[in-house]
């Protein structure tokens, strides 16, 4: 029956415009996946023209770049594009990545078109405060994303926080799909050796070390994360932090290291090799994660696969990834002591901190054994959907 499904997804899924050859990324892997059981998988991705990104389609899988001279005119050439394939008779369902932005040009398709809508909410979510806070541009979409929340047809979130929080505001529940995108590589970090690597990094001078791996970006909240490591710092000098991750508040968080009086107890690295990630989890004792919002953190997966126990704020996935107490510890957020505390705690019990990512590794496990159930639920939320909507397209005038 998936081979009379035929998917449309807007999103930012670049890594589907590459050519054969490159190395595939997880996501490539999950929506080929996909695409083996559909009639097509077609995907939009939301692309400026100074990218210099080509139309792509290979086995089951169409990769078009909208390449618009900015993102209204992206966002504008996304529409008219799907339009276009909708009025061919090429879409039954469409997918976004979320809400605010690609989800209010699938909303336009769907009114315009009649046809089925799925949405993601991985990380952005309306009805979180501190996502709504962290932009202008989120404070405005805000109301729009609601209205288009409660308009689609299913809404897939990888968090159970998330979930509730959807449920709080009134979706109805035969709407709401849990649905986690489980690495293809966890077998990568259980294996991977950073014994070398450790040395390097503590340089004889150092005991202890932690890594944070993500976007220098409002989200993770990097001040709360390196105020908590001062309160570490000064009761464990020998601990170090490793951070790992670009973005453009990167010096300002550099700067701050600086009026903490951390010095080179704060290691920054821009960037590392997709191949070499794995080797910074297996050499650190932990890893800690701030944010202010999250979906499902691809972190609580890795480190869980790695063995290494995290210390978190309380986010969306946080009791799907890290259940507190057992491979992990999860705080409120904004409290600095708290945090602090926490991971002096299991820096200074390493017998509890390597239990702790002995059963990460085993929730991890019991999770990845599911990503084929996963991948089959995804597609038959747009099967269903599809068969519950009678409304036929109509041609784009």
């Amino acid at each position: 029956m998936s081979k009379q499904v035929h998917v449309l997804t807007l999103g930012y899924a670049t890594e589907l415009h590459q050519q054969s050859g490159e190395v595939a990324s997880d996501g490539v892997w999950r929506r080929e996946a996909f695409a083996e059981r559909l009639g097509s998988y077609t995907h939009l991705t939301l692309t400026l023209a100074r990218d210099g990104y080509a139309e792509r389609q290979y086995r089951n899988i169409h990769a078009i770049p909208t390449n618009g001279r900015n993102l209204p005119h992206a966002l504008w050439r996304m529409y008219r594009i799907g339009s276009r394939l909708c009025a061919e008779g090429k879409v039954n369902v469409i997918q976004t990545q979320e809400a605010n932005t690609t989800g209010l040009v699938g909303y336009l398709l769907k009114l315009h078109f009649g046809l089925p809508l799925s949405i993601c909410v991985f990380g952005p979510n309306p009805w979180d405060e501190h996502w709504v806070n962290s932009s202008r541009y989120n404070r405005f979409a805000t109301p729009l994303a609601c209205h288009v929340l409660r308009r689609c047809d299913r809404i897939i979130a990888d968090g159970s926080l998330t979930l509730e929080r959807l449920r709080k505001v009134g979706i109805p529940e035969e709407r709401l799909v849990w649905k986690v995108n489980v690495p293809s590589n966890i077998d990568d970090f259980a294996n991977a050796d950073g014994r070398d690597l450790r040395r390097r990094l503590l340089e004889d001078r150092f005991e202890h070390l932690l890594l944070f791996i993500g976007s220098m970006s409002i989200q993770k909240n990097i001040p709360f994360v390196l105020r908590a490591f001062k309160c570490i710092a000064d009761r464990m000098p020998t601990s170090r932090l490793v951070m790992i991750g670009k973005g453009r508040r990167r010096q300002d968080y550099m700067a701050l290291v600086e009026q903490l009086g951390l010095g080179n107890r704060v290691h920054w690295i821009e960037a590392v090799p997709h191949a070499d990630i794995p080797a910074y989890f297996r050499a650190s004792d932990l890893v800690l994660l701030g944010s202010r919002f999250e979906g499902f953190p691809r972190v609580f997966v890795e480190a869980a696969a790695a063995g290494r126990p995290v210390v978190t704020t309380e986010v969306s996935g946080c009791g799907d990834g890290v259940i507190d107490g057992v491979n992990g510890y999860v705080v409120a957020q904004g409290d600095v002591g708290a945090f602090g505390g926490r991971v002096a705690e299991l820096l200074n019990d390493p017998d509890k901190a390597a239990e702790m990512g002995q059963k990460g590794q085993q929730l991890i496990r019991e999770l990845a054994d599911k990503r084929d159930t996963f991948n089959q639920l995804q597609v038959e939320v747009w099967d269903s959907i599809r068969g519950e909507t009678n409304t036929k397209a109509k041609p784009y005038a």
